[in-house]
C-alpha cells in the first residue's frame, strides 16, 4: 500500500473553511499532481491531511516538523503541498528546505489539484488575498456599539 499525505494552508482551512474538496477530487480522479499515481490508484491512499502551523511565529518550523512527523510515523512515502500552499505561502521555500533536510526519505511534491479552467494563479492569489483580508467584527466593535446605546 502506497500512503501519501497532504499539507494544507492553515489560513485557507482555518480562516476560509476549505474542506480540501478539490485536492480529494483530483486524487480520486488521478488528475492534477496526483496523475503520478494513476497506475497505482487501487494501491495508493491518502493516509492523512494536516495543515501548516500558520504564518511564521517564533516556533512555526518546530510546529511544522511535529505535524509532518505525525504523517511519517504512519508510513507516508510522499507529502503533497496543497495547491493553496504552493501558490500562496510566502514561506514555502523555507519550509520545504527544513522538511527535506529533516525528512530526506519523504518525497515532497508541490501541488495537488489543477486550477479551475479560466482561473490563473494570479486570479487565485488575488481572490484569496481579498478573502483573507476582509474586515472582521471584533469584540471592541460590539462594546463600542453597546456603550453608545447606554
Amino acid at each position: 500500500m502506497n500512503k501519501i499525505g497532504i499539507l494544507t494552508c492553515s489560513n485557507t482551512t482555518q480562516e476560509l473553511g476549505c474542506s480540501s474538496y478539490l485536492c480529494f477530487q483530483d486524487f480520486n480522479e488521478a488528475s492534477g499532481a496526483f496523475k503520478r499515481y494513476a497506475e497505482l490508484s487501487d494501491k495508493t491512499v491518502i493516509a492523512g491531511i494536516i495543515n501548516c502551523a500558520g504564518c511564521p511565529t517564533a516556533h512555526a518550523p518546530e510546529k511544522l516538523l511535529g505535524r509532518i512527523k505525525s504523517l511519517t510515523e504512519i508510513g507516508v512515502s510522499a507529502i503533497h503541498l496543497a495547491t493553496c500552499v504552493t501558490l500562496l505561502c510566502p514561506f514555502k521555500e523555507r519550509y520545504l528546505n527544513i522538511l527535506k533536510n529533516n525528512f530526506p526519505d519523504i518525497d515532497f511534491i508541490e501541488g495537488t489539484h489543477d486550477q479551475a479552467p479560466g482561473i490563473t494563479p494570479e486570479m487565485f492569489i488575488g481572490a484569496m488575498k481579498h478573502m483573507l483580508t476582509q474586515p472582521k467584527p471584533s469584540i471592541s466593535n460590539i462594546i463600542k456599539k453597546t456603550v453608545k446605546r447606554a
